[in-house]
């Protein structure tokens, strides 16, 4: 069994030249990084049968630099399965193995794969006006199963 998790709390550090003006930035998370993120498993392996369980969880993250727009958190599960296969005496060592992915169907936002300055248009610091962008995403997989036959020799 393991678990492990963070706490990400990264902030811009000076307002960003938005090309016409100034965006008051400073102070604001940065895009892409969740305050908190997580995973927790369980594996086991007792020489013939083997498989794991991961359950993880991704925080809400902004996608525009003013934080005026972002991805909702998510949380996905993984369920692995599989059997050592005989070998009859052979140097192969085949093996079954199901791999189920995000076991719930979760339709989600995984990432952004590019972040904008602000998803309106605003004001900047010497009152010009700045253009929206639009943020662009990953969406994260749907559910998959996956039977495999392996070996190893």
């Amino acid at each position: 069994a393991y678990a492990s998790g963070q706490f990400l709390h990264t902030r811009i550090g000076n307002n960003v030249d938005a090309g016409t003006d100034y965006l008051p930035t400073k102070g604001k998370q940065d895009p892409g990084a969740p305050k908190w993120s997580g995973a927790i498993g369980l594996t086991y392996d007792d020489g013939v049968y083997f498989g794991n369980f991961n359950l993880r969880y991704q925080g809400a993250q902004y996608s525009t630099l003013m934080n005026d727009q972002k991805i909702p958190g998510y949380m996905t599960a993984d369920l692995n399965l599989g059997r050592t296969l005989p070998s009859f005496n052979t140097r192969v060592h085949p093996k079954i193995m199901l791999n189920l992915v995000n076991m719930g169907g979760v339709n989600y936002l995984s990432s952004i794969s590019g972040f904008g300055l602000t998803a309106v248009k605003q004001k900047g610091i010497f009152g010009n006006t700045v253009s929206a962008s639009t943020p662009t995403y990953v969406v994260g997989s749907a559910f998959t199963a996956v039977v495999t036959l392996a070996a190893d020799f």
